[in-house]
């Protein structure tokens, strides 16, 4: 049975056997994704002369595999400056008004407009009320699921 020859992600050349029971072409695509290599040939014959079905695959070079692992890590952030893109291109071209949607630049604008003290003065109330609700939070759950374990009315509920 031929090998099938991959580099892993530390760039290290393996080998494994590799069988495939289906001719069919959309089935040898997904498993050239799986794999991630670079080049499918075939089915062939086997050396054997058994008639089974078998993939020989090119080696995957070290510089597709570091291209491949770049793309994986960032098309998170890309996906993101595209939204972020796309809301502003959205907002320029419909004209949209600021109180509906402002665009990305507007908040950015407005963002440093305001001086740190008055953001300083807003955060400690945001944070404050958080606590506070965080606080209350845990006042009412705690005896209410020790009451919920105690009682046998609750505990069935």
């Amino acid at each position: 049975m031929p090998c099938v020859g991959f580099l892993d992600q530390a760039g290290v050349a393996a080998a494994v056997e590799l069988q495939v029971l289906t001719r069919d072409e959309a089935r040898l695509r997904a498993a050239k994704e799986r794999a991630g290599v670079a080049e499918l040939f075939g089915p062939t014959e086997a050396a054997g002369g058994d008639g089974g079905l078998h993939l020989v695959v090119g080696l995957l070079d070290r510089d597709a595999a570091a291209r491949r692992a770049l793309l994986l890590n960032l098309s998170p952030w890309l996906f993101f400056v595209g939204l972020i893109l796309l809301w502003e291109l959205v907002c320029r071209i419909f004209e949209l008004p600021t109180y509906v949607l402002p665009a990305p630049s507007e908040i950015g604008k407005a963002f440093f407009d305001v001086e740190f003290s008055r953001w300083m003065m807003h955060l400690w109330a945001t944070l404050r009320v958080a606590l506070m609700g965080f606080a209350l939070s845990i006042v009412i759950s705690i005896p209410l699921a020790i009451a919920m374990m105690r009682s046998e009315f609750l505990s069935r509920t």
